[in-house]
C-alpha cells in the first residue's frame, strides 16, 4: 500500500487562541458577538472568544494591555449593538473580561 500524502500546513487549522489567553502586549481580532455591554454601556469581552490574526468588517481589534483589555472599533463598523442583561451568572458563564478602554478609528479607509 502506498504512503499517504502529507497535507501542507497552510491548509490545516491550528487551535485558536482565546481572548483570556492573550499575553500582555498582544493583540488580535474577535467577532463582534464576543463584545458585551450593559444598559450603562459598560463593556466586556468574552474570555472564551476566539482570537483571529486577520481583520475583516465583522471583527474588532482586542489588545491585552498592562491595565486589562482594550478594544478598537472601526468607525465604518456601524452595528446596532444591543444592551444585554449582564448579571454575575452571565459574567461567569461567558467568562466576561472587563474592557478598560474603547477607541474608534477608520480602519478600512481608502
Amino acid at each position: 500500500m502506498p504512503e499517504p500524502a502529507h497535507l501542507p500546513d497552510e491548509f490545516v487549522t491550528s487551535p485558536h487562541l482565546l481572548v483570556r489567553d492573550l499575553a500582555v502586549e498582544s493583540s488580535g481580532w474577535i467577532w463582534f458577538t464576543d463584545l458585551y455591554f450593559d444598559a450603562n454601556q459598560k463593556c466586556w469581552v468574552r474570555g472564551k472568544g476566539k482570537v483571529y490574526e486577520r481583520a475583516d468588517f465583522t471583527k474588532i481589534l482586542v489588545q491585552h494591555t498592562e491595565q486589562g483589555f482594550a478594544i478598537t472599533l472601526s468607525e465604518d463598523f456601524k452595528k446596532d449593538f444591543k444592551c444585554a442583561n449582564i448579571d454575575m451568572a452571565v459574567r461567569l458563564h461567558e467568562d466576561l473580561q472587563p474592557v478598560v478602554r474603547v477607541q474608534t478609528v477608520d480602519m478600512f479607509a481608502d
